[in-house]
């Protein structure tokens, strides 16, 4: 749940100019726009966008999304409309075209137990019931969307941002929060934001520290009087201008008198300030705050209860304790999360490895209790508490979960996790190690990193070699194929493709054979060979159609369709199969 996280000072101060600018964006237009505001943890991007939200004329429409680590594909967006959706009986009637995608994408907010999961939906198909739910909320009136922390946000938030920024007559300003050095060049956000600055304008808010002056305003804020030179000076030279380090500082030596922070002892850095806030807490509450620490960004109250085996009653003390102290921030639907991310990390960071585990287990154990589904968090815990059998497990299945789901980037990094999981046993399955290495490559196929999918792919090929796996191996070889084709080796291509086939055949008609003849025939299509495509595709539906898998039908029909569409005189012919398929 999105929590605009308040300050200890009661005015912002040094950031002038880019609530300024934001304020620029409040002229309405028919488009979109997008402001960008960016810095390092702690330098207050959230207190800025806060204070824009208070100017706002009355009606606007203010929609929240905070993204965490690993989340689920479309997180941001269901953080954002939860406090509406969640109230709904049933998807409206201007909705209902929409409504199957619409509960696949905000599952698990609008349950219905008429609703099947029967069919896969395409990228495209999720997007635009994304996008048709904001344009149903925002209703053509002007709206702002703020997007936290992009930085950890999944790959179909970021895409869904894109597609919200660049649609027209959608009168909503988008505003984002990340850092910038918490992503790098895999990052979906990197990719996204070159397109989007060709297409709109872009307006960047970068938030650099608080220069002396600045500091001294807001001590003077903090305390009602003015401090000394020497406090500013030496508060400054420590934080180094860090609003959030500052504040932890004041919160460690009190709100009284400001020139009591040349007199305390203080901290070096961030981690230190935090924990010495800990240190005036009772032995349950720094248990609470340990656990919440180790078991996610938002913690349900539930599982927190579980895993810190207390009552109800007593766990709800020790919260209002942690809340009181600014330590811990309460959202929606019980949970509760820490004020800022830098809590939390310094928190986790001075537990011992065996008090981690310890916490991993036991929230493991009352998961599985509870009848947990999530395959991804489950991971998350199994791999905490050194299960790494059952870290497998759920890695294999969230993985490829989250391919189904369109979510290449996160069945990378969590078949990654589960081949971490397997390194550690002692007896490694070969069959869990081809099924990690496909999905890891197969995601990484479709969200482009082309590096990473030719690493797994090698790896998937030699240990289904090595494993005499042919279909295992055959599936390897024809991925290898594609991604030589992508780095323009149009020879290692075929050589790979022959290679793939020669497996195949050995399996006599199969899925599998049928794959690689549906890839034999994509590669004659796109090197613009249209009758062995159409020659290659015939014999890849005819073993589709043999042992029924449809799939491979479909892929086929589009390369036959496609080469049909550049032969003259089978245009209609070939759209007719696009079409079919």
């Amino acid at each position: 749940m999105w929590v605009s996280r308040p300050g200890l000072s009661p005015i912002m101060v040094g950031r002038e100019a880019e609530l300024s600018a934001l304020r620029r964006q409040l002229d309405v237009t028919p488009n979109p726009q997008v402001a960008l505001v960016t810095g390092e943890a702690g330098v207050g991007k959230s207190r800025l966008v806060r204070e824009y939200l208070a100017l706002l004329p009355p009606g606007t429409i203010v929609l929240g999304g905070q993204a965490e680590e690993a989340d689920r594909p479309y997180e941001l967006l269901r953080d954002a409309v939860e406090p509406i959706v969640s109230r709904w009986d049933d998807v409206p009637a201007a909705l209902q075209s929409r409504a199957h995608a619409l509960r696949h994408v905000l599952a698990p907010l609008l349950p219905d137990p008429h609703h099947v999961d029967d069919h896969d939906h395409t990228s495209d198909e999720l997007l635009r019931a994304g996008l048709e739910l904001v344009r149903h909320l925002t209703d053509g009136r002007p709206a702002v969307l703020v997007l936290e922390d992009l930085h950890w946000a999944d790959a179909e938030s970021i895409a869904l941002f894109g597609r919200l920024a660049t649609t027209p007559d959608l009168p909503l300003l988008i505003i984002g929060t990340f850092r910038p050095e918490d992503f790098d060049r895999r990052h979906p956000l990197a990719a996204l934001l070159p397109s989007l600055e060709r297409q709109r304008p872009v307006t960047h808010l970068w938030l650099s520290r608080l220069q002396r002056h600045e500091l001294a305003a807001m001590l003077e804020a903090v305390y009602g009087r003015a401090p000394s030179a020497e406090t500013v000076l030496t508060l400054h030279r420590r934080t180094q201008g860090n609003p959030f380090f500052v504040e932890e500082l004041i919160a460690t030596a009190g709100t009284d008198d400001p020139e009591a922070l040349d007199r305390v002892a203080l901290p070096w850095n961030a981690a230190e300030a935090v924990l010495r806030r800990l240190d005036a807490l009772a032995p349950q509450e720094r248990a609470v705050a340990d656990a919440a620490a180790v078991l996610a960004t938002r913690v349900p109250f539930d599982l927190l209860a579980a895993v810190c085996e207390i009552s109800e009653d007593r766990l709800i003390v020790a919260l209002r304790e942690l809340v009181a102290r600014g330590l811990l921030v309460e959202g929606d639907n019980d949970s509760f999360s820490f004020r800022h991310a830098l809590t939390r990390e310094a928190v986790a960071d001075q537990l011992l490895g065996r008090q981690r585990r310890r916490l991993h287990q036991k929230a493991l154990a009352a998961l599985r209790e509870s009848g947990e589904a999530d395959d991804a968090l489950l991971a998350h815990h199994a791999a905490g508490a050194g299960h790494h059998a059952e870290l497998v497990t759920h890695a294999k299945a969230g993985a490829e979960r989250y391919l189904r789901e369109g979510s290449g980037l996160l069945a990378v990094r969590l078949a990654e996790q589960g081949l971490s999981g397997a390194d550690e046993l002692s007896v490694p399955e070969d069959a869990d190690e081809l099924a990690l290495r496909s999905v890891a490559t197969r995601g990484a196929l479709a969200v482009g990193l082309l590096d990473v999918a030719s690493r797994h792919a090698e790896q998937w090929r030699l240990l289904a070699e090595q494993a005499q796996a042919p279909v295992e191996e055959a599936a390897a070889l024809r991925h290898l194929a594609l991604l030589r084709f992508y780095d323009g080796d149009l020879a290692d291509y075929w050589q790979r493709i022959s290679e793939a086939l020669e497996v195949a055949q050995r399996l006599g008609p199969s899925e599998e054979m049928g794959w690689v003849l549906a890839y034999r025939s994509q590669g004659h299509m796109l090197t613009d060979e249209h009758e062995a495509a159409i020659e290659w595709a015939d014999r890849a539906i005819a073993v589709a159609d043999q042992v029924d898998a449809p799939a491979v039908r479909a892929y086929a029909l589009v390369n036959k369709g496609t080469a049909l569409c550049s032969l003259p005189g089978h245009a209609d012919e070939g759209a007719g199969l696009l079409a079919e398929a």
